[in-house]
């Protein structure tokens, strides 16, 4: 018997280096790939380019050379994940999203997930160590099975993307400064720079989640910055892995809540 070809999507794709990479192996040529993003970012001087292409705002689309990536440009993930179909992805990854969507729009995000993928398809997100708690959480109550892996710079490294360099690129500098620190003053130091650094994640995450934010919405900012620490640690980075279950246990798990 063939075998069947693969739906997968990526939301945030940035820059596209990954899913362009994915999409172009040998082994994924059968299989269709879909990337959102809601910047309308494009690449100048090439055939990608929105001025080449001549296409239409604010839904555009980049075209690529393999025709089993198609990149959506202007669009949220909520809104493209509620656009599929039922039970039609088998795979669907992110990297450093979380942290640009506010809480409800994260439980949509999750619940549209849960619609459009299909049993025993799998969701994956790569975030700061400090969101672990909070996304498993959120995740595990749509009836996803939930665990997670804590990543270290090597990990990181392989993932090979734009969002990674960025992220390793500050873990190192950080590193730099330690090693040159002063020993008997470091403690100290380290104290104000975790402290400054949850500080400015607050205003960051407030911001996303605009002035009229809940009690619930809160209560999750808190939690993500009381972990701000994890980022200074030896694995600053998780990978949360989200299954959707079989038709049979999806069931029972929603029918016990």
């Amino acid at each position: 018997m063939p075998l069947r070809s693969f739906r997968i999507v990526e939301l945030g794709v940035g820059s596209a280096q990954k899913i362009v990479e994915l999409s172009g192996k040998p082994r994924h040529a059968k299989d269709e790939f879909l990337g959102v993003d809601l910047q309308q970012a494009n690449v100048p001087g090439t055939t990608n380019s929105v001025e080449f292409l001549g296409l239409p705002k604010p839904t555009m689309e980049k075209v690529w050379p393999q025709p089993n990536l198609k990149v959506t440009r202007g669009k949220d993930a909520v809104s493209f994940l509620a656009e599929q179909p039922s039970s039609s992805v088998d795979h669907i990854y992110a990297h450093f999203l979380a942290e640009h969507i506010p809480l409800h729009k994260r439980k949509s995000l999750f619940a549209h997930a849960m619609k459009v993928m299909r049993p025993g398809a799998r969701l994956v997100m790569v975030e700061q160590a400090n969101w672990n708690a909070q996304l498993r959480d959120e995740i595990s109550k749509t009836g996803f099975v939930v665990h997670s892996k804590p990543l270290n710079p090597a990990d990181l490294r392989r993932l090979g993307t734009n969002h990674a360099r960025t992220r390793l690129a500050s873990y190192e500098q950080h590193l730099q400064t330690r090693r040159t620190a002063d020993p008997s003053t470091l403690d100290s130091e380290m104290k104000l720079v975790i402290r400054g650094s949850g500080e400015s994640l607050r205003e960051i995450l407030e911001e996303v989640e605009g002035k009229k934010r809940g009690t619930e919405a809160r209560a999750a900012i808190d939690r993500v910055v009381q972990g701000a620490h994890l980022s200074y640690e030896n694995n600053p980075w998780v990978a949360i892995y989200a299954r959707k279950p079989r038709v049979e246990a999806l069931q029972s798990a929603l029918s016990s809540t």
